[in-house]
């Protein structure tokens, strides 16, 4: 019987106790035991508790024989489990944060929780990356969506974290996982509805510069049938202020040639809705159904204003330029998905997949500038399309390969074309085709033997990628490659309370329709941003050994890892013209990365959680093939920490405080930087309602600020919040969709 807890106390010394769970075999063992006498009982919800008298003479082993466990005679219609599941912990390829202590996930985003994470960071403009890489790929659920591989952060923002049961970070994911994302994985595994009958959700959420958010969910679930539903509605008009100080120079003459200095504000006054339902059919206990459709539309409207000061150096300083942007972009993008799963009865755990998905997205942006400089004036309109597809297929089996062990095997495909056209007003005109083509074939082994826990995999993935540009002049760019992705997760358990695992796999990173168009994208008459048909694909390697161990209601993790890339992807900044600055993607020879992550996290007292992460890394970056000679190197990182007190049975408030090191880039870096949060949430109606109220940045000293430095430029770039982030929420669950009772009850479990 798997599951079984096993309990043994000295009966002379009380103190001497011993404590194992039955493993999948109904197995366990009593390592390191002082000699002497021990009761022993076993129980297993359900069954009549089992006990035991044995006696333990030096070393010699003591085999226990086999325990038979008898059902109770009346066995009950349900059992509720109070516990608080730990904020942290460790599996075999991945680390998992439980979010339903987060005080900031009653009115918060998937992208506020998120930052709070070890290994991942969230800048001002909600980027996200993991262990100071953004090329990562995001799951739900386990499975890849469309709609988060083109535009994640407007989806991640739009998720309420509310919905969210936690989230799983796999810095080496298995052969199983598309290699996409250099960086890794973040896996968010979103809550269940939990037996028959209806549950569902609703959430209103205010805060300043007009923030609004209404989240509406429902489910109802029978014997066969499960049907899903959900909207989700943001609206916000937040602002950011931004300096930009640029020197301009002639690297053949080593002269200063002029320079200009920007202050000014951008506005993002968005709106969006996001509309998900699901159907499944569950005709009998072997096969199941489900089909699933998601549709997201958002309009977003940037205004900025600007106030441009021209330095010379030859002559005295003039008039300074005044310049307005408008920026109407329009989104719309929708998901289709049909799944078949059959379970076999024998052998038990044996099981197959087939998955089928379409998606698409239409995007327009209409960007106008208007600028005065003294009496002159001048205008700018630039107008982007962008649209596309793709079609996915995904086949699965998986199968015991005997006592412990799983054989997971499949193939994946996935088909994308998209197309971009601009209309640059007294600019040339462009289009631009892009299409995608990957096939993959995966086979996994997993098993555990003992204390020893093993899964290794191997990927073998052939892309076929074709970029071309048709206007104003034909170029077509298109390569094949055939590749091997392997994958190796070890894990050994000392004890209950320690563990140490090694991992090792091979991603890669493909660059995108943006990053491959060369024709430039204008922000602005001064910033534009293009792309690099010949990039080529970023490769990593990646090793990792980690550790974790429970001390008393502590749990502390500690990690060593190892990064290596090559053709790694980077941004670098050229001039053109008199004053227009060009962001393109390049590759650099190599970028390699080490690093130590420490965490702690645990309760002090029965009321307070404390919890504090570290990230420390060295990077090195090889930059010779876009004309560096020199090495880069530097030593960074950022520490995380969070403070949580329990104030009676319903009321919980959390601090939580980031401290971000200094970081590189091949033409410059990125200065420190620290914030707070804050957050109160109060639970109503048995638990039923919650009210919370929280605030983002508290002291508004989250302030990003970037320097180039190259021989044509010298860039002093910083942006911050206008105000602090509020926002007051209430949250009202249906029929047995209240917040578990596990955020303030029990004595917590260390894994």
């Amino acid at each position: 019987m798997p599951g079984a807890l096993v309990e043994a106390s000295g009966t002379a010394d009380p103190d001497s106790f011993l404590s194992a769970v039955a493993d999948s075999a109904g197995r366990f063992v009593f390592r390191s035991v002082s000699p002497g006498t021990y009761d022993l009982v076993i129980t297993l919800p359900g069954f009549e508790p089992d006990s035991l008298g044995f006696t333990v003479e030096g070393l010699k082993p003591v085999d226990l024989g086999t325990f038979r466990l008898e059902q109770y005679a009346a066995v009950p219609e349900y059992v509720v489990v109070v516990g608080r599941a730990p904020t942290y912990a460790n599996g075999l390829q991945k680390q998992i944060y439980s979010v339903g202590e987060d005080v900031f996930s009653s009115s918060s985003s998937a992208t506020e929780v998120l930052q709070n994470i070890p290994s991942v960071s969230v800048d001002i403009d909600n980027t996200v990356s993991l262990r100071n890489s953004a090329d990562i790929g995001i799951l739900i659920d386990g499975k890849s969506s469309a709609l988060l591989r083109r535009n994640p952060k407007a989806v991640l923002d739009q998720m309420p974290a509310d919905t969210i049961s936690r989230i799983e970070i796999i810095t080496n994911p298995s052969a199983k996982y598309r290699p996409d994302g250099g960086g890794g994985i973040i896996n968010i595994i979103l809550k269940e509805n939990e037996g028959a009958g209806f549950t569902g959700l609703v959430g209103i959420d205010v805060g300043n510069e007009d923030r609004r958010n209404a989240d509406l969910a429902a489910n109802r679930t029978t014997d066969k049938f499960n049907l899903a539903a959900g909207y989700h509605y943001r609206t916000a008009d937040g602002e950011v202020l931004f300096t930009d100080e640029r020197i301009y120079r002639n690297p053949d003459l080593g002269i200063t040639t002029g320079g200009q200095n920007e202050t000014g504000n951008s506005r993002v006054d968005v709106q969006s809705h996001a509309v998900s339902c699901a159907a499944g059919f569950r005709p009998d206990e072997e096969n199941a159904i489900e089909l699933t459709g998601e549709y997201f539309v958002a309009n977003s409207l940037h205004v900025g204003r600007s106030t441009i000061a021209t330095v010379d150096p030859s002559t005295p300083a003039g008039p300074a330029a005044m310049e307005h942007r408008i920026n109407d972009e329009q989104e719309e993008e929708w998901e289709l998905g049909l799944a078949y799963e059959r379970t076999f009865q024998e052998p038990e755990g044996r099981s197959l997949v087939a998955e089928l998905g379409y998606s698409g997205y239409d995007e327009s942006e209409d960007l106008d500038s208007q600028w005065t400089f003294g009496e002159r004036t001048g205008t700018a309109d630039n107008l982007i399309r962008k649209c596309g597809d793709q079609v996915s297929f995904l086949a699965e089996f998986v199968s015991p390969a005997g006592d412990d062990s799983e054989v997971e095997a499949g193939y994946s495909g996935s088909f994308l074309r998209e197309d971009i056209r601009y209309d640059s007003g007294s600019y040339l005109s462009s289009r631009f085709r892009f299409q995608q083509d990957v096939h993959a074939l995966y086979a996994v082994f997993g098993g555990v033997r003992g204390a020893f826990g093993l899964k290794s995999g191997l990927r073998l993935e052939e892309a076929r990628i074709t970029s071309h540009l048709k206007s104003p002049a034909d170029s077509l760019n298109s390569y094949r490659y055939l590749k091997l992705f392997p994958s190796l997760h070890v894990s050994r358990e000392f004890n209950s309370d320690q563990e140490l695992s090694i991992s090792y796999s091979k991603r890669l990173n493909r660059p995108d329709s943006d990053e491959l168009n060369p024709y430039p994208e204008y922000s602005d008459p001064r910033n534009a941003e293009a792309g690099n048909p010949l990039l080529e694909p970023e490769q990593v390697h990646s090793l990792e050994m980690r550790h974790q161990m429970a001390v008393g209601a502590t749990v502390l993790t500690n990690a060593v890892y190892y990064r290596h890339e090559y053709d790694a992807f980077t941004s670098i900044q050229t001039t053109s013209g008199d004053s227009l600055v060009i962001t393109r993607p390049a590759n650099l020879d190599t970028e390699d990365a080490w690093g130590f992550e420490s965490s702690a996290s645990g309760s002090p007292t029965g009321w307070w959680d404390l919890g504090i992460t570290g990230d420390l890394f060295h990077t090195t970056i090889d930059a010779a093939s876009i004309g560096y000679s020199r090495n880069r190197s530097t030593l960074s990182g950022n520490i995380k920490a969070h403070s949580r007190l329990r104030l009676g049975a319903d009321t919980a408030v959390q601090l939580n405080a980031f401290y971000y090191f200094q970081s590189i880039t091949p033409q410059g870096r990125r200065k420190p930087f620290f914030y707070l949060n804050a957050g109160l949430k109060h639970q109503l109606f048995d638990q039923r309602a919650t009210v919370s109220l929280t605030v983002t940045d508290l002291f508004e000293s989250y302030r990003i600020e970037q320097i180039v430095d190259s021989p044509e430029l010298s860039q002093n770039t910083s942006i911050r919040r206008r105000v602090p982030v509020f926002y007051l929420g209430f949250t009202w669950r249906l029929d047995g969709t209240h917040e578990d009772r596990q955020f303030f009850e029990g004595e917590g479990l260390r894994k």
